[in-house]
């Protein structure tokens, strides 16, 4: 029997288990930092693991523009667009799901009062984690387009793309940051940089052609230490900004995937996973990392859900590390368990992708 795994580059698929981790961390920290005074003990953890958890989109973006934008792989445009539609239909099934748990079941069972427009609206809106599918079918959607350009021969002009990414769309929400902080008309920069009608070089657009650039044209072995204390910088920057100005208007931005301290952070642990764990030969950990990846979506689509109801007992927790850990790793371990049933029944494993 041939092994399914052995053609799979073992360093993206441990990035995309590092990637998800960090995903459910999020939403797990995210009520310690929201619901806590800054100075409180909860209020710091949260704020650890939630500034250490805010590389998992930007880690998606890259590995999936490695792998979309590769030169060597044929993918024509009508494939694309069946790629995307596919998402599509799995984001409108989601939705439906999400929206019909929350603002029908969960309300029957609680004894709340039914709303067919809050039902409608959560629908169109889409779950809280679900922003990300919007992301990815509109990258997929603009691949024919960008493999058009993104090639090694254009390298030069690729470079000159990600460093006008970085001033335009990475510095911006800290220049911003630093502005309403100092009591100056926030926004005044934004306005400055929209005069010029530069809007290709988006944050998510930026972070896919980042992870072509990486796997195809590669980073100089004498530059990736100053790449690593940047993202160390980043992390600690990222960390001590909201820890100082914790109101929920600065920390968004602060934590926002298209920061220059996320994007330093995020980085600079892209490029270790990936020269690092390049060339790891075939093993048992290997094979179950590998193994493990094909049911990451699902993780994705589905953690929401054991997170709501292990929240309920995590409450009653005396210890916020251990409510934490509890919420974690019991929501990433039953994800993972019912993404694998979901897997084996045929008409419901589309709906992952597996």
């Amino acid at each position: 029997m041939s092994n399914p795994t052995k053609n799979r580059m073992f360093s993206l698929d441990l990035i995309r288990l590092v990637a998800i981790l960090a995903v459910v961390m999020i939403h797990v920290s995210a009520d310690f930092v929201k619901e806590n005074s800054a100075t409180s003990f909860d209020f710091i953890m949260g704020n650890a693991f939630n500034s250490l958890s805010r590389l998992a989109v930007p880690l998606f973006l890259m590995i999936s523009g490695s792998l979309m934008l590769r030169e060597s792989k044929d993918i024509p445009p009508k494939k694309m667009l069946r790629t995307a539609l596919s998402f599509g239909l799995i984001l409108i099934f989601w939705s439906a799901l999400y929206a019909v748990s929350y603002h029908i079941i969960k309300p029957l069972v609680f004894g709340e009062a039914i709303s067919l427009q809050a039902t409608a609206l959560a629908f169109l809106k889409g779950h809280y984690h679900l922003w990300y599918l919007y992301v990815l079918i509109g990258l997929y959607i603009m691949t024919p387009i960008l493999r058009l350009f993104v090639k090694k021969e254009n390298k030069v002009y690729i470079k000159w793309y990600l460093v006008l990414s970085l001033i335009v769309s990475f510095c911006t929400p800290l220049v911003n940051f630093i502005l309403n902080v100092c009591g100056v008309y926030p926004d005044i920069y934004s306005e400055f940089i929209d005069q010029f009608g530069i809007a290709l070089v988006g944050a998510y657009l930026a972070y896919y052609v980042l992870g072509w650039y990486i796997a195809e044209i590669g980073i100089e072995k004498k530059l990736r230490p100053i790449l690593y204390a940047s993202g160390a910088a980043g992390l600690v920057a990222t960390f001590t900004l909201v820890q100082f100005f914790p109101q929920e208007e600065f920390s968004n931005t602060i934590y926002s995937t298209s920061t220059i301290n996320v994007f330093l952070y995020s980085v600079a642990v892209y490029v270790f996973l990936y020269y690092s764990f390049e060339n790891t030969k075939e093993s048992k950990l290997t094979c179950a990392v590998s193994g493990l990846s094909k049911y990451i979506f699902g993780v994705y689509l589905i953690h929401p859900v054991f997170l709501f109801a292990l929240k309920l007992t995590g409450s009653k927790i005396p210890s916020p590390l251990a409510e934490l850990s509890l919420c974690f790793l019991g929501a990433t371990l039953l994800s993972f368990a019912t993404v694998f049933v979901i897997s084996k029944i045929p008409l419901l494993k589309k709906s992952i992708r597996c």
